[in-house]
């Protein structure tokens, strides 16, 4: 077993039956007692955690977790084994307990559990996922029962519009080795963002129950207190899912969730659908579309500027306004915008490039950009769209791109979605000059279907190429900013941020926005 792994192994004398009930709980405080009888729990005044269980229904086989995640135990806490026997004059010599493997290594990933179920009776249920973003990594039956009752579980994605996008995880009448009760699933690719759902049904009788362990993984920066499940009976999920009697008999199911590439690809294209999770989309989009008449119109767009946003100042939103105005006047190529978008980037890659100290988290400059577009009055245009920094890594501004544009096309086909528009919506990536020449993805993104791009000049930036390319590409729109040079001025979140690093005189201040200014006058202080 490798030493960086955490195992629990049950260690059971071989007259099980007097146990009823073995619990391992990790305790958020230290332990002075080292025994007692009354069966409850005692952990002072901390809080304390179930990670294992084991009942006479159970498999003795090791429980791991592997290098790279765990519980994390210090000076502060401990661990807490608890034996609940069934008849105490049968305890002669007893010494049952458990194996405990831990490492000396720090976990670079924190676990946490939530207990979930009814462990009454058999029953169906849904179980919501309530505040961070959590990796599943495992899944553990409790209190099974030496009656073989089925259950099975599946996750539901709840997306916009009515979107529930439905992934299997396990069924056990389709179960080969269905002797195993004691069901431990690693399933480290179920990824769950809030108000997703887990999906648990079982035997409906007073002898079976419907409990369960679930670990799951969080980034130590995420709250911690994300260990709560919120029960929620919502029928209208059952009956998405199809019923048991009816699955197909050559079904299989495996124990663990295994992914071929293929598939781990497609649900990474699944879950970046979670950056329009927060995105009013359709209202936003079909109240504009029905204020213009533009149902049946081939030139409707979309726009979105991408980026740091570290911090938002009032180029951001000028920029959209220009471009609404030029793209809806423009002679040759008019295009309807009937909504934009603010996509802030993903605090890895943000906290990367600018450290610590200049770094604004994302749910920060979320809350700010949302202030902003209330304080220009442009809610009826402008969205902050949240989950391109809520996915689980960084994603490029192209994917993005391509996937917005690919989400709010194939709602165009569904009746409670966008489905009032008759041609094909376009997307339009708004951004800089220096950017343009910087980064020659944006010329390949707008080769893209459904996919235009919006360009911006910026003092000094070489104008030669993108001339050139715009009476070339008819994706291309070029805003010169003729007539504002002379007294154009240079803004950018960098000079804002030195300003507010190194005060000077200038008048930065008017650059932004009062609350994005109370926001870094508080932040640099405490720099």
């Amino acid at each position: 077993m490798d030493p960086s792994d955490f195992a629990i192994t049950p260690s059971i004398q071989s007259h099980s039956k007097v146990i009823e009930q073995l619990t391992v709980h990790l305790c958020d405080s230290p332990i002075n007692e080292n025994l007692w009888y009354d069966g409850n729990l005692r952990c002072q005044d901390g809080q304390s955690m179930l990670i294992y269980e084991w009942t006479p229904s159970s498999s003795t086989s090791p429980f791991r977790i592997n290098g790279g995640q765990g519980f994390y135990f210090n000076q502060t806490r401990s661990i807490i084994l608890t034996i609940i026997y069934r008849k105490e004059r049968r305890l002669h010599k007893e010494q049952s307990g458990i194996t405990l493997q831990v490492s000396h290594i720090i976990p670079r990933l924190q676990m946490a559990t939530m207990l979930v179920g009814n462990k009454q009776k058999g029953t169906h249920f849904s179980c919501r996922s309530s505040n961070s973003p959590h990796l599943i990594y495992a899944i553990k039956q409790l209190n099974p029962s030496e009656n073989k009752f089925w259950w099975r579980m599946h996750l539901i994605y709840v997306r916009y519009f009515g979107r529930k996008l439905i992934q299997p995880v396990f069924d056990s009448k389709l179960k080969s080795n269905i002797a195993q009760t004691n069901i431990e699933m690693t399933v480290p690719d179920l990824f769950l963002m809030k108000g997703d759902y887990l999906l648990i049904e079982c035997e409906n009788t007073s002898q079976s129950n419907c409990y369960f362990l679930i670990y799951y993984i969080y980034d130590s920066k995420l709250t911690k207190n994300d260990n709560m499940c919120e029960e929620n009976s919502f029928s209208s999920l059952f009956k998405l899912v199809t019923s048991r009697e009816i699955l197909p008999t050559n079904q299989t199911i495996t124990n663990s969730l295994n992914l071929d590439g293929s598939t781990i690809f497609a649900a990474v294209c699944m879950l970046l659908l979670v950056i329009w999770i927060s995105i009013i989309v359709g209202c936003v989009i079909m109240q504009n579309c029905k204020k213009i008449g533009a149902e049946d119109k081939d030139n409707n767009c979309v726009l979105i500027i991408t980026g740091s946003l570290n911090p938002i100042h009032r180029s951001h939103i000028a920029n959209l306004q220009l471009v609404r105005r030029y793209l809806e006047h423009h002679k040759e190529r008019p295009l309807n915008v009937l909504a934009a978008y603010l996509s802030p980037t993903h605090d890895g890659y943000v906290k990367n490039k600018l450290g610590s100290s200049h770094w604004i988290p994302a749910v920060d400059r979320s809350k700010l950009c949302q202030e902003v577009i209330k304080e220009e009055n442009l809610e009826s245009l402008i969205s902050v769209a949240e989950g391109e920094f809520q996915y689980k890594r960084f994603v490029d501004f192209d994917d993005v791109v391509i996937e917005l544009a690919q989400f709010l096309n194939d709602e165009r086909d569904k009746p409670n979605g966008l489905g009032l528009l008759k041609k094909p919506l376009k997307v339009v990536y708004v951004c800089g000059l220096d950017h343009f020449n910087n980064c020659r993805h944006v010329e390949q993104l707008a080769k893209n279907e459904n996919i235009a791009c919006a360009v911006i000049y910026r003092l000094n930036a070489s104008e030669d190429y993108i001339k050139r390319l715009e009476e070339k590409s008819s994706n291309i729109y070029y805003i010169t900013l003729d007539d504002e040079r002379k007294t154009l001025v240079d803004v950018s979140s960098t000079k804002i941020r030195k300003h507010y690093q190194n005060p000077t005189d200038s008048d930065f201040e008017n650059l932004t926005y009062s609350v994005v200014n109370d926001y870094l006058h508080e932040k640099y202080k405490k720099n």
